[in-house]
């Protein structure tokens, strides 16, 4: 080559390589960098807080205001996976993170999956609760266990179970 089109080509490469350098401190920061969380209006709002919810009391909900819910058998809590979880998502955080509770929510800890859990138990919201300040989903015996909401005080309530039509939220 000769001397001149390498220094272009050095030039060019400079310039390249800053513009890409740029690119992709850009795209971090839109996709979710450290300044997009300072900012996003979710930051601030805890993981867990206390509501009351007609017909069952005072309850723990998500940050969207829905009911969470635990599923256990005899008192042991039982795993909501594959199908389960389609009908009662987990409440999940991002990985390596603490969740955060409201004002006097206590008990709370995160799975080895990076799922919320209350005084240890993982807890769900219900696909049935179209909108928060329902709990449609309480006393439903699905998927080997009995779902209950969280009151909040952490424990679940005790309820007559009801069951659920094979056509609906059941396996």
């Amino acid at each position: 080559m000769r001397r001149g089109t390498t220094k272009r080509l050095a030039r060019l490469t400079r310039l390249i390589g800053a513009s890409a350098v740029v690119a992709i401190a850009t795209t971090a920061l839109v996709l979710g960098g450290p300044a997009a969380v300072a900012k996003s209006k979710h930051a601030t709002k805890p993981t867990v807080a206390k509501a009351k919810v007609a017909g069952v009391g005072a309850v723990l909900v998500d940050s969207d205001g829905k009911t969470l819910y635990t599923l256990t058998n005899g008192g042991t809590a039982v795993d909501c996976t594959g199908q389960c979880a389609n009908f009662w998502p987990p409440l999940m955080v991002t990985a390596g993170t603490t969740p955060k509770g409201g004002k006097g929510v206590k008990g709370l800890g995160v799975s080895a999956t990076d799922q919320v859990t209350v005084k240890g138990l993982p807890v769900y919201r219900f696909m049935g609760d179209a909108k928060a300040g329902q709990a449609s989903g309480e006393g439903i015996s699905s998927f080997g266990g009995v779902w209950h909401v969280v009151k909040a005080s952490g424990t679940s309530t005790s309820t007559k179970q009801k069951s659920t039509p094979s056509s609906s939220y059941g396996y």
